[in-house]
């Protein structure tokens, strides 16, 4: 076969293109870009006619018009959607049902992705508020069935249709499930399915229930539940459960009214939880601490975890004084120490300590902070004093001072309004601060009402401890002495 085109030597074409090249102008295209997401999501700019429809519509269906029979155009569909995404009195006028979802296939047989995707809104948003709940969630799942996932669409729409089976049911079994089978935690899985986890929305809100606090209610008195280390997670305990809580402080509450039930000590396990949620609440309330975990709180559970709290402060002082007598070589001090460790657990077991608070000194420190890991280590304040620890102690209608060797008790029938013993603000003390100071602010501010203040000297016949407990006794304290 012949050539028909001769080989042709063409001369060399040299040209340079300008920097902005293709460049000038881009800004547009990603407006274009935000104008389809905008569309793609349900929110298309809204037309004057769409304006004076709705607010057409929302007059009516105030003023009592049934809503089945104002439906006149597949347009009014758009605007019935809208209405019911952003006016809460059109929703709860008339909600979302099965009567009107079936006109509304009288006009369209099925609804485009923007509406289809308002709707998914309204699904998260509403859940056990929409009526017949089963029949919209068939009615989602066929919608999105007919959407061609191949065409373009927003990231959230294509995970909805992928996902429609495990999502949109009246029940959130099956997306828990999903979450448990795959060891993920439930705000991963909203994440990953494109799951709203706003603090208003209600299928969130069970879901959260579902999966965090209902296996709460079921749990053996002081055992171990795999949600638990979930829950301590930091962005899992800060997950909004309702309008008022986060799962922490849900999971927290739940714990603690069934210790109350059992009119018991809070187990270990169970502490350990609610502090790692809480925090302890003796801190400032201004402190940002306080505001966020406690303040939501009802008063009567920080009064119940100060209790508890200080039984354990009661413990750590009785080590505290059994290593002062172990170490000192003071026979006096070795020999007090078996009548104060007494006295103390005395009023231990009467269940009647409702708050304490330890002042540690150089040696209680060093001992504290090598026997106990930084999670148990308990919280106290330092004192300026090499070898002395004192713990303050309410015990309802007293308040006493006790501490390690010389240090004498002291007993008040309430405390002055500036006290230290009250001053959460300041970490560091003197002996003069938790002793002569509160003394002359007690007599400065009350008349003096005897016996109190009331301060007794430690001697090693145990004679401080009848004075001590006869002073309970005269206003209604009762003590079983051991």
């Amino acid at each position: 076969m012949k050539k028909i085109v001769s080989d042709i030597n063409l001369p060399a074409i040299n040209f340079k293109l300008k920097t902005d090249t293709g460049i000038k102008g881009i800004e547009i295209f990603s407006e274009l870009i935000k104008s389809f997401e905008k569309i793609g999501k349900g929110e298309p700019k809204k037309s004057k006619w769409f304006n004076n429809r709705r607010q057409e519509l929302l007059n009516l269906v105030l003023s009592g018009s049934k809503l089945k029979h104002l439906i006149n155009t597949p347009q009014d569909i758009r605007v019935i959607i809208n209405l019911w995404s952003t006016n809460e009195d059109f929703f709860y006028c008339e909600p979302l049902s099965k009567g009107l979802l079936k006109k509304f296939k009288q006009f369209k047989k099925a609804l485009n992705p923007s509406l289809s995707f308002s709707l998914i809104r309204i699904f998260f948003d509403k859940y056990d508020f929409i009526k017949d709940l089963h029949f919209f969630c068939q009615y989602l799942k066929e919608g999105l069935s007919n959407i061609e996932i191949s065409r373009p669409l927003s990231d959230e729409l294509r995970t909805y249709c992928t996902n429609k089976e495990i999502i949109f049911n009246i029940s959130p079994e099956k997306l828990l499930n999903n979450a448990k089978n795959r060891n993920k935690d439930l705000s991963y899985i909203f994440e990953e399915l494109k799951i709203p986890d706003s603090r208003y929305g209600r299928f969130a809100q069970i879901c959260k229930k579902n999966y965090y606090i209902e296996p709460l209610k079921k749990i053996k008195f002081g055992a171990y539940h795999p949600v638990f280390d979930e829950i301590k997670n930091q962005h899992v305990k800060e997950t909004p459960y309702n309008k008022r809580l986060n799962i922490g402080q849900a999971s927290a509450i739940l714990l603690m009214d069934l210790i109350e039930k059992k009119e018991l000590f809070a187990p270990e396990i169970w502490l350990k939880l609610i502090l790692n949620i809480l925090g302890d609440p003796r801190i400032p309330e201004t402190s940002p601490q306080y505001k966020i975990w406690w303040m939501p709180l009802d008063k009567k559970y920080e009064k119940m975890m100060r209790k508890w709290l200080a039984q354990i402060d009661l413990v750590v002082f009785l080590e505290i004084l059994e290593e002062v007598a172990r170490t000192n070589d003071n026979e006096k001090i070795k020999r007090m120490f078996p009548s104060r460790k007494e006295f103390l657990e005395n009023i231990y077991k009467e269940n009647m300590i409702k708050d304490t608070r330890l002042f540690l000194g150089n040696d209680a420190l060093s001992y504290v902070n090598d026997k106990y890991k930084s999670e148990k280590k308990p919280l106290f304040s330092r004192l300026n004093h090499k070898s002395k620890s004192i713990i303050y102690l309410n015990i309802g209608k007293a308040h006493l001072i006790e501490g390690t060797h010389n240090f004498s008790v002291r007993i008040f029938d309430k405390l002055p309004s500036k006290c230290s013993l009250n001053d959460l603000e300041s970490k560091k003390f003197s002996i003069k601060n938790l002793s002569t100071d509160i003394e002359n602010k007690y007599k400065a501010e009350y008349i003096i009402n005897k016996p109190f203040p009331y301060i007794v000297h430690h001697d090693v016949h145990n004679a401080w401890q009848k004075k001590l407990y006869n002073v309970f006794s005269d206003i209604g304290i009762r003590i079983t002495d051991s």
